[in-house]
């Protein structure tokens, strides 16, 4: 049996429970001698250990908090002293995987702290800086926020980086020694002092004087608009109103890429976020489903459809992981045939449909094998335009034909949508160079002849050469 013992963050706060254990464990532990519940020990007279030579020898965190459970399963009897309240503490799990625990909680640094800086917090987040600083991606937490643990500058310096990333520069309460005073989060590494009971306590803050905002905050917006005092252009929106948007905004959203304009795409992929958020708000005040169900399906659908990532499937390389995907999405779909998967192409750009539907026929074997012989085609569905004779033969004799060549770029790499989207970018800047050089001789566009047009035209692609 191993005992595990909040000490809380100052000397006052231990417990008479924990007194009591301590005082009668075989032997007492901390994870470090920088801890707060040292000087606390020191104070009441018990001996104690540390593993502060754990920490000069383990190659990462992970190896330290497995060495510290192997040292503390071996010593039965034995005390386990942390600060705080014991038990957030990341070796509890670890350690009740290892061997059998107790846990006296102690007075949590958090509570502490909110204490200090006289805020009140019917409900907060607790993080220690270490938690933070590892983590790949940080939001803003709802409430109030407190980050525990704070030891030395450069671990301050890396959960400023990322406050400040999540809340700006804003004010909280930098708390030490039992006493909070104010501080921005950019001065967080410039305390000059720090230790184990050091905390950073962020208050709340009233949606319109933030500074930083998560997806949260932009659904929350959303459905503020839609209230019944709300926009009352907002409120009386449809999905089909506003079905639109969705395609314009996509749309915008490629011609910033195209642009590389990041700045364009930083404001477009707001845009396409927007709609996403605005249906879902739409079909949760009707009853269809929630903006959690929609978040839901899709973090679902990434951890089903990438089984070489979250499941046992194995996949070296872009190609194989492909066909990872499109395995987990037949089963998903239900596409036991190469017709399913055909049937179920979403509608879209017409090139763009052509190019998916030929991609799943090929996948069958039904398909060119290079583009020289596909090309063939495209002779022998203009030949049959020519043939038409009415306009609705002349219809579907053009579509056969743009889909020959639709064919035919893709088997030569070539996405026929980008490539036409290009081309057609190219004659709109020609064009206008033409009218502008027309202009400057003080004439026309429908005064000059095509020839002369054509003229003009050669002359601008040259220079542009």
């Amino acid at each position: 049996m191993i005992t595990l013992v909040g000490m809380g963050t100052n000397k006052d706060d231990v417990s008479l429970r924990a007194l009591s254990a301590v005082r009668s464990a075989t032997s007492v532990w901390l994870r470090t001698d920088r801890l707060s519940a040292a000087a606390t020990l020191r104070g009441l007279g018990i001996p104690f250990s540390t593993m502060d030579d754990l920490y000069e020898s383990a190659p990462d965190f992970d190896a330290l908090q497995s060495a510290i459970v192997e040292r503390l399963s071996s010593q039965q009897g034995a005390v386990y002293c942390v600060d705080g309240s014991g038990t957030d503490d990341p070796i509890l799990p670890l350690l009740k995987a290892a061997c059998e625990v107790s846990v006296i909680p102690g007075v949590s640094p958090a509570v502490g702290a909110l204490a200090a800086a006289g805020i009140s917090a019917p409900a907060f987040s607790t993080l220690s800086a270490t938690a933070l600083a590892i983590e790949r991606v940080f939001y803003r937490a709802e409430g109030v926020l407190v980050i525990t643990e704070i030891d030395d500058p450069y671990l301050a310096g890396e959960v400023k980086l990322r406050l400040l990333d999540a809340y700006g520069n804003v004010e909280g309460y930098w708390y030490r020694e039992g006493k909070a005073s104010p501080c921005l989060v950019e001065d967080l590494d410039r305390q000059g002092a720090y230790g184990a009971d050091c905390a950073y306590v962020l208050p709340s803050e009233e949606l319109r004087h933030r500074q930083r905002f998560t997806v949260t905050d932009l659904i929350r917006i959303i459905f503020r608009l839609r209230d019944p005092d709300g926009c009352d252009w907002d409120k009386v929106q449809t999905h089909q109103s506003i079905r639109a948007c969705a395609v314009e905004e996509a749309y915008e959203l490629v011609e910033a890429i195209d642009r590389d304009d990041i700045d364009m795409i930083l404001e477009e992929t707001g845009d396409v976020l927007l709609q996403a958020i605005f249906h879902a708000s739409l079909a949760e005040d009707a009853g269809e489903f929630s903006t959690t169900d929609m978040v839901t399906a899709i973090c679902q659908k990434m951890l089903t459809r990438h089984p070489h990532v979250f499941g046992d499937v194995v996949a070296h390389g872009q190609e194989e992981a492909l066909a990872a995907w499109d395995a987990a999405k037949a089963k998903e779909k239900k596409q036991g045939t190469f017709a399913d998967r055909m049937r179920q192409v979403a509608p879209q750009a017409a090139l763009m449909r052509a190019h998916k539907v030929q991609k799943i026929a090929s996948k069958a074997g039904f398909d060119w094998h290079d583009a020289r012989l596909a090309s063939q085609k495209i002779a022998e569905e203009l030949e049959e335009l020519w043939s038409a004779t009415t306009p609705e033969e002349r219809e579907l004799e053009g579509g056969d034909l743009l889909f020959a060549v639709v064919n035919t770029l893709r088997l030569a790499g070539v996405g026929s949508e980008e490539a036409l989207l290009k081309s057609c970018q190219k004659f709109e800047r020609r064009f206008i160079a033409v009218e502008e050089r027309v202009l400057s001789l003080g004439k026309q566009m429908t005064a000059l002849s095509l020839d002369e047009l054509e003229e003009i035209y050669q002359q601008i692609k040259a220079e542009e050469v």
